[in-house]
């Protein structure tokens, strides 16, 4: 095995009331792992996916993202559920000191039987952030594919086509654009630019499709 490129880490993650329930475990294996992986110890930004998933489009949608933003330094990508106050926590994007100053600088309050669950941490994680921080969703859908760890169900997300990514790029992009005006003008203006590109991009498939 090439261990420049794998890193296999083994926690033993059963010691605590599984009335708390997996969420409570599956912070403290993001913990274990921010404490005891050498390829963290160096890295500047971290995804993570719930254990069982395949983000089909993991590296486009990360991409974009990032280039959208102007290459933040600080930043945390992940799609909110407004009406829930939580945040889906099958898959984020984000800066390393998102997890190491804010996300796990906090005791462990997951608590399943009470109903605080791991999106709910993560939603409190987020929205007490200063505003240094770049905080969005995916400007495309995840592609999700594996079986749900809570429910069993099987994920089976399909991949959009050309016009539909355009058309999702521009409606995201001009949300965003209105929140940015007043915030950062240099990702207004990225935005902004991305936004007439895939408007473009949508007229010109629409007309020759």
């Amino acid at each position: 095995m090439d261990d420049t490129r794998i890193e296999l880490l083994s926690f033993n993650g059963n010691n605590y009331d599984v009335c708390l329930g997996k969420g409570y475990g599956e912070l403290e294996i993001i913990r274990y792992a921010m404490d005891h992986s050498r390829f963290l110890k160096n890295a500047k930004s971290v995804i993570k996916v719930t254990g069982r998933l395949i983000v089909e489009n993991l590296r486009e949608v990360t991409r974009l993202n990032y280039r959208l933003f102007c290459r933040p330094k600080h930043f945390i990508f992940a799609n909110e559920l407004t009406k829930l106050h939580e945040f889906d926590s099958r898959c984020f994007y984000a800066s390393l000191d998102f997890l190491s100053c804010y996300f796990l600088n906090q005791p462990n309050t997951i608590n399943d039987t009470e109903g605080r669950f791991f999106e709910h941490f993560l939603y409190d994680s987020i929205k007490n952030l200063p505003t240094s921080f770049v905080v969005s969703g995916f400007a495309l859908p995840l592609v999700v594919n594996g079986v749900s760890g809570s429910t069993g169900s099987q994920y089976d997300d399909k991949q959009l086509n050309r016009l539909e990514k355009s058309a999702r790029i521009r409606d995201f992009c001009q949300y965003e654009k209105r929140r940015f005006k007043g915030e950062n003008q240099r990702i207004y203006r990225k935005i902004r630019c991305v936004s007439s590109l895939a408007r473009i991009k949508k007229a010109l498939l629409v007309r020759f499709i």
